[in-house]
């Protein structure tokens, strides 16, 4: 199993930071402390443990004593994933939740959160989807997005484009809808799976 200073390259290196001369730049510290810390021949103080897990998006557990590895970040949810007519729940977005990604990601990316049972197996409520940015429908055809119908997300494919914002969209459990009009679509960048299932 690696130690302490070995997960600290390794998260130094997954975090897009080239080298530990850069990494402790952008910390602030002197290159010798983060170096000695990265090279096992520095001990690490707790705040110091804190300060590189935050930094460079990782769970601090898994930092200092190798617990299972998570990615840690903030996203921003723009909105709620519900079933075709269902009653839209009132949670004011956009707000802020802390998230663990499977990968690391840029702060503020955007998610929706699952609100229904609808797409089970596939979804549950709880679950975290990251999206990309807003996109031509044309760029999306046949992979995993999001889209907003009639002021509500739904989670699919587009299967085929019709005259601008009109779809035949599949959504996630396989159900199709044609001549569907939106007025939001984008990419699935991950989904985030709700552990207390």
């Amino acid at each position: 199993m690696k130690e302490c200073h070995q997960r600290l390259k390794q998260a130094r290196i997954n975090c897009g930071f080239k080298t530990a001369a850069f990494a402790a730049e952008r910390l602030g510290i002197p290159y010798g402390t983060y170096s000695g810390h990265e090279n096992g021949s520095r001990g690490i103080k707790e705040h110091e443990l804190k300060k590189y897990a935050k930094v460079f998006k990782v769970d601090l557990e898994w930092l200092a004593f190798g617990k299972k590895f998570r990615y840690q970040s903030k996203a921003i949810v723009v909105g709620n994933v519900h079933g075709p007519g269902e009653v839209m729940t009132t949670t004011s977005v956009p707000y802020i939740i802390e998230i663990f990604p499977p990968f690391a990601i840029e702060d503020n990316t955007q998610a929706l959160v699952v609100k229904t049972d609808y797409y089970e197996p596939f979804l549950s409520k709880g679950d975290i989807l990251l999206i990309g940015e807003k996109q031509n429908i044309n760029h999306l055809i046949n992979i995993l997005v999001t889209i907003n119908a009639q002021g509500t997300y739904c989670v699919g494919k587009i299967l085929t484009e019709n005259k601008g914002k009109r779809i035949t969209f599949q959504n996630i459990i396989g159900k199709v809808f044609k001549d569907l009009e939106i007025n939001y679509c984008a990419p699935i960048l991950s989904i985030i799976y709700n552990d207390k299932k």
